[in-house]
């Protein structure tokens, strides 16, 4: 139907003459910018055409079609890293939140020839005792660094004012357990990237002795210019961590 062929056409196609107007009202600079933000969204739709294509009688249930699709595990997540760049880029949204997987998802990682799911192979005790099972770990966080470094390598990539837009961010990157079969929430990482504005001191290694992590988010707000002294429940709070600013 004539409603069908629209929906389907392409959504830089319709608003072109719009487009082109806009063209002949902005400086050259801020031209090119458009031109290169025109076409990442157009090589975004591809993608994302591509990535739509899937069986007629593929299951809709998450819980069940994720683990079944471990080859589009990568790409959708990088889909998703472009889409929350471009909507920071726009200034459509100025907080963005990526979580891979759940807390205990199912995904085999086919790429790293695994056989296991990721949740089954961090909750066995006696993978203290296989070197093989630790290598495969290891080898998991590897990968789920190289898409933390895809999505900087995003932001350091869009210029921004003075510096670009990870330049102006505070870009945190956390797992929520520290020893996953013993479900431990001490001492767990987090890695803070990104410039914030020079608000964060880049560059170094921080530990903490018995510090709550909603501390750190208090620290965190403290960089984005909101003062508070308590986030989440009050009698986890101890004030802002020191070093970070």
């Amino acid at each position: 139907s004539p409603s069908k062929q629209v929906s389907r056409q392409n959504i830089l196609d319709l608003v072109y003459q719009e487009l082109k107007a806009l063209e002949g009202q902005i400086g050259v600079s801020d031209k090119d910018l458009l031109n290169a933000h025109l076409q990442s969204v157009e090589e975004m739709e591809q993608q994302i055409q591509l990535m739509s294509q899937i069986p007629a009688e593929c299951t809709l249930d998450p819980i069940a079609s994720i683990p079944n699709r471990p080859q589009h595990y990568e790409a959708i997540g990088k889909q998703q890293i472009d889409l929350m760049v471009h909507a920071l880029r726009c200034d459509l949204t100025r907080v963005g939140t990526l979580q891979w997987s759940t807390a205990q998802g199912g995904h085999v990682f086919q790429n790293l020839d695994l056989q296991d799911h990721h949740h089954h192979m961090t909750h066995i005790p006696e993978w203290d005792d296989s070197p093989q099972r630790i290598v495969d770990l290891a080898n998991v966080e590897h990968w789920y660094a190289q898409q933390f470094a895809y999505l900087l390598d995003q932001m350091k990539s869009v210029p921004e004012g003075d510096g670009t837009l990870l330049d102006h961010s505070l870009v945190v990157w956390v797992n929520e357990l520290n020893v996953p079969w013993m479900h431990t929430h001490d001492n767990i990482p987090f890695v803070l990237a990104g410039g914030c504005k020079g608000q964060i001191q880049k560059g170094q290694r921080l530990h903490y002795e018995s510090a709550n992590h909603n501390d750190l988010w208090i620290t965190v707000l403290a960089a984005m210019g909101v003062e508070v002294s308590t986030f989440g429940h009050p009698d986890f709070c101890t004030g802002g961590l020191t070093g970070i600013l």
